[in-house]
């Protein structure tokens, strides 16, 4: 019987198989022969910048291959650090014990949730590998930080990332959607997003996965203005970002998104705010105005408590407001604010002051993420959503009165009948998302959303009641997902208990931290003789991949 070769299948099959392969597979069959270089094509439908060399390379070489870069219809600007910058040596034995940590807890807990996505139990605590037994020497780990670093910064201070995106954005004209992301380094081995960068490491290679936007205090000096300095750095992409997309009137771009999966502490400043005549501000008001625009994922980060500075009691809300009544063509909104170091009752905002939701008449998808809310006031805005409303999203939320809960609202949305009256395919489908709990990862979250149809359409009992608090679900309502790894996602099960596989990973932890003298010693010697020679290091990444 003969033979079936691959190059034998039909066309449309050919096209199938290769929209299942990654890029790198696919490079292997295009070194096959000739023919399967003209059936399997690359697929470059995503760039990426940052200020990290080898990003702002490839972003540039893609921008000027004229067979990729009409393929390309998502930027994704990586906000990414992969070392928590310069560390002054007389603290570093204390920051070597964090750094050892942090790296052994995350590549713990990528170890036990794959396992535990296996069905096949958790590691045990004495399967232990030392730290640097099957990865790179800590020496050589801190000599490529140090590199990557100082071309990072270089980079920064010279704005060459600002200036490839302002020089080339025009030369995408598929572009559809741009991305502002602090998750492209996901779990440690486990990357979210494949850079070019993360790409470029070696094997064995290991980074920092804190991930959250500077400044780390508030930008508000003690006079009640803002500090420049500060405030320029903490909103340095997102202006480089608003002045090319202002400036690119050709693109019909369709989606602007800020990815903040849960626990990742970043956003825009709400300082941003309150300078109605500052460039950045005007740039990214002359964005939602844009006819094309169906997509708007917006984080506003607030630090500490915002103080009265004359332009009335709360001008970041005004402001706030005024810029999101221009997206008048929106059909996806999505607003998360994250706050740190203030009590939840100050500088409360009604939502209605925020949102123009009178605005945007043919908005389909609505979210609200890591707000502290008001019952009633959360329940007024969701009973004023337009009705080509479809899906609504609410996550980790806050109550200022102890009084009010999930379960408070969703009797409320019960009680006030808001779109019972609607025919089954017009009705909204309302989700809650909420932590697994403190001793959970950050990126795994309880989200609801059956249960909360049954009880707002079929009669059905309310999910959050009946549990010990009425912002929890009992065991067996709801779903279990990882924002890391989508694909995935398990029934809620109180079976599993986070508090033991933390226990086993703090105990796995201790007895790496106690043989752990040796590599102290070894990234002692290493940053002591730091000086790196960046030209040597850079001739060694281009010739050898490191």
């Amino acid at each position: 019987m003969a033979r079936l070769l691959l190059l034998d299948l039909p066309a449309e099959i050919l096209h199938l198989i290769a929209s299942k392969l990654p890029n790198s597979g696919i490079k292997n069959l295009r070194l096959t022969c000739s023919f399967a270089q003209v059936v399997f094509r690359l697929r470059f439908d995503r760039v990426f910048l940052s200020p990290h060399q080898r990003d702002i390379d490839v972003f540039c070489q893609v921008a000027c291959s004229e067979t990729f870069r009409h393929q390309v219809v998502e930027l994704v600007w990586d906000q990414n650090q992969f070392c928590p910058g310069e560390v002054e040596w007389e603290d570093f034995q204390f920051d070597a014990f964090t750094v050892l940590e942090s790296y052994e807890l995350a590549t713990e807990m990528v170890r036990f949730q794959r396992n535990r996505i296996a069905k096949v139990g958790c590691l045990r605590s004495d399967d232990f590998t030392p730290f640097g037994g099957i990865n790179m020497p800590v020496s050589r780990i801190a000599k490529i930080h140090t590199y990557v670093q100082i071309r990072r910064e270089t980079n920064e201070e010279r704005n060459n990332d600002s200036f490839a995106l302002e020089h080339h954005i025009n030369r995408f004209p598929s572009l559809k959607r741009i991305t502002i992301s602090h998750s492209t380094n996901g779990w440690l081995f486990e990357p979210y997003y494949e850079t070019p960068q993360i790409r470029s490491f070696p094997s064995g290679f290991m980074y920092d996965i804190e991930r959250s936007d500077p400044p780390i205090e508030p930008l508000w000096n003690g006079f009640g203005r803002i500090d420049p300095s500060e405030y320029a750095e903490s909103t340095r992409a997102y202006g480089a970002i608003f002045r090319a997309l202002a400036g690119a009137k050709e693109l019909q771009l369709e989606e602007i998104v800020m990815e903040n999966p849960n626990g990742v502490n970043y956003g825009l400043p709400i300082a941003f705010f309150t300078q109605p005549l500052a460039l950045d501000y005007l740039n990214l008001v002359e964005l939602l105005r844009r006819p094309h625009l169906r997509r708007f994922d917006l984080v506003v980060t607030k630090w500490g408590e915002i103080p009265d500075n004359g332009l009335g009691p709360h001008p970041p809300a005004t402001l706030l407001n005024a810029a999101l009544g221009k997206a008048t063509s929106l059909t996806h909104f999505s607003f998360k604010l994250t706050t740190f170091y203030h009590h939840p009752a100050n500088n409360w905002f009604p939502l209605k002051t925020l949102l123009p939701i009178n605005r945007w008449t043919n908005l389909r998808h609505f979210e609200l993420a890591h707000l502290a809310v008001r019952q009633n006031d959360l329940a007024n805005l969701l009973g004023g959503l337009p009705q080509s409303i479809r899906s609504i999203e609410l996550g980790f939320l806050e109550f200022f009165e102890e009084s009010e809960s999930l379960a408070g609202l969703l009797d409320e949305i019960h009680e006030r009948a808001f779109w019972s009256g609607r025919d089954e395919m017009n009705r909204p489908r309302l989700g809650i998302s909420l932590s697994v709990g403190q001793c959970a990862s950050r990126s795994i979250a309880i989200r609801v959303d059956a249960e909360i149809e049954t009880f707002l359409y079929k009669q059905g009992m309310n999910p959050f009641r009946g549990s010990q608090q009425p912002d929890d679900v009992e065991s067996g309502k709801g779903t279990e997902r990882d924002v890391f790894n989508p694909e995935y996602e398990w029934p809620r099960d109180e079976d599993f208990d986070w508090q033991v596989e933390i226990d086993r990973a703090e105990k796995r932890l201790s007895r790496m931290l106690m043989i752990s003298e040796g590599n102290l010693r070894r990234i002692e010697d290493a940053v002591s003789t730091m000086e790196v020679d960046v030209e040597a290091m850079r001739f060694e990444e281009n010739s050898h991949g490191w």
